[in-house]
């Protein structure tokens, strides 16, 4: 059976993140009332870096609209990567102009599913080739709600999920295994010619 094609207007509420005022708004206040997430806190894995506490003042009554909730899909709206991730972090926390909160209102579509389909290399060429902007390019909220998303059965989506979650493991142990090759084999030879 073929996947339902809905536009993600259809599916979720999108807004974009604060704007924030003075060139110090940005930066690390101790006394901070939220965690600022920024793009280079969010891996392509979709993984957002908790290390890098970034507090940011805000007024909690004008900025509760903005407050990520968990579930909520964090999509970067600008530059060459937009990361994406989905938002389960114990601490409040919000997102800057530079990302979209897409927040699902229909039941027929998971956050890791969503997720999955904005970060995969198709759906990252088509969001790349709706950027406009003559010096810094960035995408339209009005394009983004047009985007068409496949919406295959609930099942489905958790095995694809599942799948992926699989295929990143399997990547992360390729990787620190070409890591840890040349380093075993130099230190076996080292083993060796030192007797």
């Amino acid at each position: 059976m073929e996947s339902t094609q809905i536009s993600l207007g259809d599916l979720a509420d999108i807004t974009i993140g604060v704007t924030f005022r003075g060139a110090d708004a940005t930066h690390h206040s101790p006394d901070g009332t939220h965690q600022l997430v920024r793009i280079g806190d969010v891996s392509t894995s979709g993984i957002i870096d908790t290390q890098k506490v970034n507090l940011v003042k805000v007024d909690d009554r004008s900025i509760a609209k903005y407050e990520l909730r968990r579930g909520d899909i964090i999509l970067a709206s600008r530059g060459e990567r937009m990361p994406v991730a989905v938002y389960d972090l114990p601490i409040k926390s919000i997102v800057g102009s530079q990302f979209f909160i897409i927040r699902l209102n229909n039941s027929r579509l998971t956050p890791a599913y969503l997720r999955w389909f904005l970060s995969v290399e198709p759906t990252q060429r088509t969001l790349a080739s709706m950027l406009k902007g003559s010096y810094i390019k960035s995408l339209s909220k009005e394009s983004l709600t047009t985007l068409r998303v496949p919406v295959p059965p609930l099942n489905k989506q958790n095995t694809i999920v599942e799948l992926n979650k699989l295929l990143q493991l399997e990547s992360n142990i390729l990787l620190r295994l070409s890591q840890a090759k040349p380093l075993l084999l130099n230190q076996s030879v080292l083993n060796k010619i030192s007797k």
